[in-house]
């Protein structure tokens, strides 16, 4: 059924019709705004839509890491990042040995962007942090202390981040197994 006026239609029909679909878009175009106007004026509670609180954010601050030099209380680190996870590496050939190591850092979780770029360089994050160690031979490794790894590979891990530094970084289970 073709809806033409011009055709021969049923002008009382095309006119019904017609007046039909513009009230639906009508409807529809308050309900749209109606829902913007009601979102914007009544705000949700943070609790509601996931976002954590100050107070939740708090509990999970790193105790070890202090907030940089220079700087006050309200640019403490909030968070700690642990995407990388555990790492397994070997040290260089002949005499080679296994590293086991869990790497964390501080973060400013409220630079969103700065987040989203540490989660997307995780790979990136384990892989420098194997290939360093695959770098140095079981002996060398041992002689280095331990602050002298963390310096290489945080000057590695800033060198593949644009939005952001790492402060500092913290091993925990940092194991040789010879």
């Amino acid at each position: 059924m073709t809806l033409n006026y011009n055709q021969g239609g049923n002008p009382q029909r095309f006119l019904y019709l017609s007046r039909l679909l513009m009230g639906i878009v009508f409807i529809l175009v308050l309900c749209l705004a109606g829902g913007t106007i009601y979102a914007l004026l009544f705000k949700r509670n943070k609790a509601e839509t996931g976002i954590p609180s100050a107070e939740a954010r708090q509990e999970s601050v790193v105790p070890d890491a202090a907030p940089p030099a220079g700087k006050g209380q309200e640019s403490a680190w909030e968070e700690a990042f642990t995407g990388i996870g555990r790492i397994r590496a070997a040290t260089a050939a002949p005499d080679s040995a296994a590293v086991i190591l869990t790497i964390t850092f501080p973060y400013h979780a409220d630079d969103k962007a700065f987040a989203e770029e540490l989660r997307l360089r995780i790979p990136d994050f384990r892989t420098i942090a194997q290939e360093y160690f695959l770098s140095l031979p079981k002996a060398e490794l041992l002689r280095m202390n331990e602050q002298a790894v963390k310096t290489d590979m945080l000057r590695r891990f800033n060198a593949v981040l644009r939005l952001g530094r790492i402060e500092t970084l913290y091993f925990s289970d940092y194991m040789i197994l010879e």
